[in-house]
This record gives C-alpha cells, sequence and structure tokens, in this order.
C-alpha cells in the first residue's frame, strides 16, 4: 500500500505522529523551576517536552521508549546525570543525551562519548535551544 493510496487524513496522523516521536525530549531536574522553565522553553521551540524530577521517575519514561532526547541535570539525589546517561543508553542505545551542569569539565566530560553535550550552567536559553536542534 501507497501513502497516495491512503486518505489524506491518516497521512497527516501517521506524519504528525513521527514528527512528535522525533522531537520528543524527557527534561530530568530535581529543581522544579528549572523543570519548568525548560520545559516552557523546548515546547516554544517546537519540542513535545516529557518531565521527570526524579531518577526513578526518568526511568520509567525511558523504559517507555518514544524519547529522543535526553536532557538531564548532572547532580541530583540518589543518582546523577551520568548514571541516568548510562540507564538511557541501556534502554535505546539511539538516544541523544544532553547534561546540564554548572561544574567545570565541559571541556573534557569524565565519560567522554556516552553523552552527545554538555552544557553549562547558568544556562543561555538560545544556545540551549541551537544546541538541541543540533542533536
Amino acid at each position: 500500500m501507497s501513502l497516495q493510496s491512503l486518505p489524506k487524513s491518516q497521512v497527516e496522523s501517521q506524519y504528525f505522529v513521527c514528527d512528535n516521536l522525533i522531537k520528543t525530549i524527557l527534561v530530568v531536574d530535581d529543581n522544579l523551576q528549572i523543570l519548568e522553565m525548560l520545559d516552557l522553553v523546548l515546547t516554544d521551540a517546537g519540542y513535545n517536552v516529557k518531565q521527570a524530577s526524579s531518577i526513578d521517575k526518568a526511568i520509567k519514561e525511558l523504559i517507555t521508549g518514544n524519547v529522543f532526547v535526553l536532557l538531564t541535570d548532572l547532580q541530583m539525589p540518589i543518582a546523577n546525570g551520568w548514571d541516568l546517561a548510562i540507564l538511557a543508553r541501556h534502554y535505546n542505545p539511539d538516544i541523544k543525551i544532553a547534561i546540564l551542569t554548572g561544574y567545570d569539565f565541559l571541556a573534557k566530560p569524565p565519560t567522554a562519548g556516552l553523552v552527545d553535550l554538555v552544557i553549562g550552567k547558568p544556562v543561555d536559553i538560545e544556545l540551549l535551544v541551537q544546541q538541541i536542534d543540533t542533536l
């Protein structure tokens, strides 16, 4: 069956779902104000944003799939962003991973190759969106 033989509404629906899948970002931060701010900014930039305020909630989202980018804070209670990145790669080897951090190792992260992007704090919102767009 070709796309031409499907009803237009069905084709548009399929493309819409596919587009949302590609643009779904899981944002993880234990600071609810930062979580909400990142959600607003990334939603305005056209992304479908899922939020998690803890590692446990993030793992549940990762297990369900449909996440293209993981954007996580580095320092959180119980486990950190590196731990979450390792789990994310386990569940989805193709996921793009970005770490937010105020620590001073942006030039050479300790787990080079595990993450696709390290973003320094304070976050430059325009630069953040540009960098996420490149993933």
